[in-house]
């Protein structure tokens, strides 16, 4: 008989001997574990269901862990059944989210890997680049009499960001946000106060960057101009406020990930001395109703 169950104090040790038993699972995530485990209760409450595991009668053979970084949008961090291709078992994880709760997941996957999360309903569609930066000294930047760079106020500028990153994104296949979705992500612990910003053309939103949290990792995400004013390497002047950021916040290197069809912004990346430094698949997938439930 198999059950899916939520982390919880109950089955946490079984979840550390699954992930002991886990080759993959990268010292960063070990230490998200341990910090897990010395947080006040009512915190981990909140951190439960990001954490599924299954259970064989009275063996516990695998787990999902996802990070939830919009309001029904779920990356997948890891995704495993020991010595276990059951599409049905892997099917049952999803089960337990919402219809229309759409999952990421990203990496270097093995053949039978990649045959599993087709079954599932995961499609291919794009491959991204891992990029690093050194960060040694800030940038001077000289903007154009009619650019400003402002910055995103929390509580006011919402429904300007969703505007203009929706904008930004529409051509690139991107869901569209709501502003459901950036008070949900202002909330999460990889959200960083006073490190998202706009490119302003006048009184015009155009452009808009922001820094987050990966584990002990500063990100550049969300960058990028809208159509009408691509071309003229504006994203350039939000890229340096950024990095001038992370170097207040005593960063000394700071990543992105860029489609490798993006050829603009990895020009500019690369102009701005980014590296690659890996390279990995990420696939999509929208729960519907034609998941079975098997449990």
């Amino acid at each position: 008989m198999y059950r899916y169950e939520f982390l919880n104090l109950i089955n946490l040790k079984n979840f550390r001997r699954l992930v002991n038993k886990d080759y993959e699972f990268t010292k960063l995530q070990h230490k998200f574990l341990d910090e897990y485990e010395n947080l006040p209760f009512i915190m981990k409450l909140f951190r439960y269901k990001n954490i599924l595991l299954l259970k064989e009668n009275e063996k516990y053979i695998g787990y999902m862990w996802v990070t939830r970084y919009e309001f029904k949008s779920y990356k997948i961090n890891r995704i495993i059944l020991e010595n276990n291709y059951d599409i049905k078992l892997y099917t049952g994880f999803f089960n337990k989210f919402p219809v229309g709760a759409y999952f990421e997941i990203e990496g270097t996957f093995e053949q039978e890997e990649l045959i599993m999360l087709e079954r599932l309903g995961f499609k291919k569609f794009e491959l991204l680049y891992e990029m690093k930066k050194e960060i040694l000294q800030e940038y001077n930047i000289s903007l154009e009499d009619n650019l400003q760079l402002k910055l995103f106020e929390k509580g006011k500028d919402e429904e300007l960001r969703k505007d203009i990153q929706n904008k930004i994104f529409k051509a690139k296949g991107r869901a569209d946000i709501e502003i459901c979705d950036i008070v949900f992500e202002e909330n999460q612990e990889y959200y960083i106060e006073n490190a998202s910003y706009f490119l302003m053309h006048e009184d015009k939103a155009i452009g808009y960057g922001q820094l987050i949290k990966e584990y002990e990792n500063l990100y550049i995400v969300n960058l990028g101009v809208i159509p009408e004013f691509r071309g003229k390497a504006y994203s350039s002047f939000i890229l340096r406020k950024l990095i001038n950021i992370a170097i207040s916040m005593g960063y000394k290197d700071i990543f992105l990930k860029c489609n490798e069809k993006n050829i603009a912004a990895l020009t500019i990346y690369k102009k701005h001395e980014f590296e690659i430094i890996s390279k990995y698949k990420m696939l999509g997938f929208t729960k519907t109703n034609k998941e079975k439930e098997i449990i």
